[in-house]
């Protein structure tokens, strides 16, 4: 008799396991498509964010105006500015392109912090409006996606950056696609330029899209006082024990609010509990694992 009652219960904690697993990968999917649904649409939130308040910080020191300036003799270009060098995640100037209907705040630097905030510039190229060679990155599908459509951009079209020392507006003359590793693009010109790169396809980081402009028009502000606003950006590196913490954390308690779900006839209970427990952490673990991905995805 109790032989044949282990009999019928040895089925029933198989599919109990059956369904637990079926469960956790249930959780896992779950979490993978909110993680895409967070990077597309949570951090344009989160960019949007980061750039009113940059615009804020900005504003006393720059002229707003980004309408693009054409000069007729060969324009002048902003003199080695003597301020401290900015700080990475600090506003220096506003990037508009009319083509894209875009303006957007520049931040100084490229790590994965600060072109969370917006396009960050590359520290060791001249600062916006100097002679040389001007070098900006950007997002091309999250963080706002300044880039997104950067290979749209027709040839010929004007660009302008309004930084502290004045408004300089340049022309876009290439657009072409180099292997991540190729610095080139980012060596010193003897015409004034403007260079922006992003990652390309969309979606991916396989390749890198250039857009190369030349200095076309200038506007430079009279005796300039350049002073650059305190940088709002977090300095601690990523933590990888702490991400995968949260990512075995998220995924045991999405499983458990499923299971219980099935367990307890009182689901809404499961719900008003399970719920904000788990987007608590399932947030926490995408806020974690982003600084991870390639900076200029």
């Amino acid at each position: 008799m109790d032989a044949h009652i282990a009999l019928d219960r040895r089925p029933g904690s198989v599919a109990s396991i059956v369904g637990i697993v079926g469960e956790v990968l249930l959780a896992a999917g779950l979490i993978i498509l909110l993680f895409v649904t967070f990077e597309i649409f949570g951090t344009a939130y989160l960019a949007g964010n980061y750039q009113r308040s940059l615009t804020n910080s900005l504003a006393p020191t720059i002229h707003t105006s980004t309408r693009p300036v054409v000069n007729h003799a060969p324009p002048r270009v902003a003199p080695p500015s003597h301020a401290p060098i900015p700080t990475n995640g600090t506003p220096i100037a506003i990037l508009s392109i009319p083509a894209l209907d875009l303006t957007t705040v520049v931040v100084q630097g490229t790590n994965t912090l600060s072109l969370e905030r917006g396009p960050g510039h590359y520290r060791h190229t001249p600062m916006p409006g100097e002679a040389g060679n001007v070098a900006i990155a950007g997002h091309r599908t999250t963080w706002g996606r300044p880039f997104y459509n950067l290979d749209q951009v027709p040839i010929g079209s004007l660009m302008t950056l309004s930084s502290p020392q004045g408004v300089f507006t340049y022309r876009l003359k290439r657009l072409f696609v180099v292997n991540p590793k190729h610095v080139k693009v980012l060596r010193p010109t003897l015409r004034p330029s403007l260079t922006l790169t992003t990652c390309n396809p969309r979606f991916s980081a396989s390749t890198r899209l250039v857009a190369r402009a030349v200095l076309v028009g200038s506007s430079l502000t009279p005796a300039p006082k350049v002073s650059w606003p305190r940088s709002a950006a977090p300095s601690a590196p990523p933590n990888v024990m702490f991400a995968w913490i949260l990512g075995v954390l998220s995924t045991i308690i999405v499983s458990a609010t499923l299971v219980l779900m099935h367990l307890i006839r009182r689901t809404w209970l499961v719900l008003v509990i399970g719920v904000p427990a788990s987007m608590i952490v399932v947030i926490g673990f995408f806020a974690a694992v982003t600084p991870f991905l390639p900076a200029n995805l």
